[in-house]
């Protein structure tokens, strides 16, 4: 029988994938990422509008978007969690799947990554980035604050 830690390292490379160029399962694999990293390709990651300029953040440190999925915190059927280190600053945070199976469901994701981001209290966590996968097996990815009780 695979070990536990066997176990977990499979399931942060199947997230991981799909979002190859944000979330990472090591340090040296995103580092390796940022030393390869080009303007053309960050915007293509941030699926920026047309005529939208790259955030300066980014272009300063591309660490800035980018995560190391550490270990599940917990899942079900069309959501899961994990403890992640923001690149930047080695932040712990939670990323957040959500399988987004009907409009319904993306509506209320959407609603909720929106509150999230505009929220600004020490009692609410804080919301750093949204994705969207274009896989059909993908799911939404929000990032947000980890908080210890």
């Amino acid at each position: 029988m695979p070990s536990n830690d066997s176990h977990d390292s499979q399931l942060l490379r199947h997230y991981a994938q799909f979002f190859p160029n944000v979330l990472f399962t090591s340090e040296e694999e995103m580092e390796k990422y940022c030393q390869e990293a080009r303007p053309d390709a960050v915007r293509k990651v941030l699926d920026l509008p047309e005529g939208e300029e790259v955030p300066e953040d980014v272009m300063k440190d591309p660490r800035a978007h980018l995560y190391i999925l550490m270990h599940i915190v917990g899942r079900n059927a069309t959501t899961a969690a994990f403890v992640a280190l923001r690149g930047s600053d080695k932040q712990k945070v939670v990323a957040k799947f959500i399988m987004l199976n009907d409009e319904k469901q993306a509506a209320y994701a959407r609603s909720e990554v929106h509150c999230l981001a505009a929220c600004d209290h020490f009692g609410i966590v804080k919301h750093y980035d949204d994705l969207k996968s274009e896989d059909k097996a993908a799911t939404n990815h929000g990032v947000r604050q980890w908080r210890r009780s």
